[in-house]
């Protein structure tokens, strides 16, 4: 069988409405991404996007509400803030407004490593992350996904795929990840687009405040890369300033855990909703709230 890419994302929601069955047999057609300005429906056409490191673009409104409320007892007048790994931006863009109306004025960045991608063709298409991975590709409005990636019950979807690996295309587009709401912002400088990769070492002892959410996961990376892109965190935030990382469990609960930047190292400072659940990765080179140091 073979899956379909659809052009149009009002079709696409409103067969996932009707039937999650019917759902699987389309996908939307990412090329058309950025003709439309309809911020509602961006989140829910992230869904059926994946990123090559196997991390997912999709996020929603209001999704840090309380995470939000606390970071405000953090961020002060001119600080410099770094919001990492932020899919669309749309949380990044509520974080940032709820700065705005409280008046603390801010240098605000937001990053995402796959926030774009090279489309080259026309009719018959492949996609690029900004690392030059071929993700995907579409022979007219046939969806070619590699093997793994699709179910088995794709077959002809993935042999495709196989097929335009060794097919050259010219290049024809880029496209931006980023919410349309969010791109107003960016374009028009009141949110900066920081080019940043958490596995390499930029940008040192720039931030006040980061936070990390939903990417510091064990079902995403090992602990060693978890420790170097830890590693390369803290060297890019200035003396005192503020780390808050975490995740969204499948409950939407949010759990986090702040952290500030003392000398070489961190202490604790607060836990939200019982903390982070990688504090035994941190724990690993980081000094506790006692300045004992634990084993490298």
């Amino acid at each position: 069988m073979i899956k379909f890419a659809l052009s149009n994302y009002k079709t696409l929601i409103s067969i996932r409405k009707i039937s999650k069955l019917a759902v699987s047999f389309f996908t939307f057609n990412i090329k058309y991404l950025n003709t439309s300005k309809n911020i509602d429906y961006f989140d829910e056409v992230m869904l059926f996007h994946k990123n090559s490191n196997d991390t997912f673009k999709h996020t929603s409104k209001n999704r840090f509400k309380d995470i939000d409320e606390i970071s405000l007892e953090y961020i002060r007048e001119g600080d410099c803030i770094h919001d990492i790994a932020v899919s669309s931006g749309i949380t990044s863009l509520e974080l940032f407004n709820k700065l705005h109306k409280n008046n603390i004025k801010n240098q605000f960045y937001i990053s995402d490593k796959y926030s774009q991608l090279k489309i080259y063709g026309n009719k018959i298409v492949k996609v690029y992350d900004n690392e030059s991975n071929f993700l995907f590709g579409y022979v007219f409005n046939i969806y070619c996904c590699k093997f793994g990636q699709c179910s088995k019950f794709f077959f002809l979807s993935s042999v495709l795929y196989e097929v335009l690996r060794y097919t050259k295309l010219t290049i024809s587009r880029d496209i931006v990840l980023f919410n349309p709401q969010v791109m107003e912002y960016i374009n028009n400088k009141k949110i900066i687009n920081l080019d940043y990769d958490i596995f390499n070492k930029s940008h040192e002892d720039m931030f006040n405040f980061i936070r990390c959410m939903n990417i510091f996961n064990k079902m995403y990376f090992s602990n060693d890369k978890l420790l170097i892109a830890l590693k390369y965190v803290k060297d890019s935030m200035r003396q005192d300033a503020y780390l808050l990382i975490g995740r969204t469990l499948n409950s939407n609960q949010n759990i986090a855990t702040i952290y500030q930047k003392k000398g070489n190292n961190f202490i604790f400072i607060e836990d939200i909703n019982g903390g982070t659940d990688i504090k035994d990765i941190i724990d690993n080179f980081l000094i506790d709230a006692r300045g004992v140091q634990c084993a490298e």
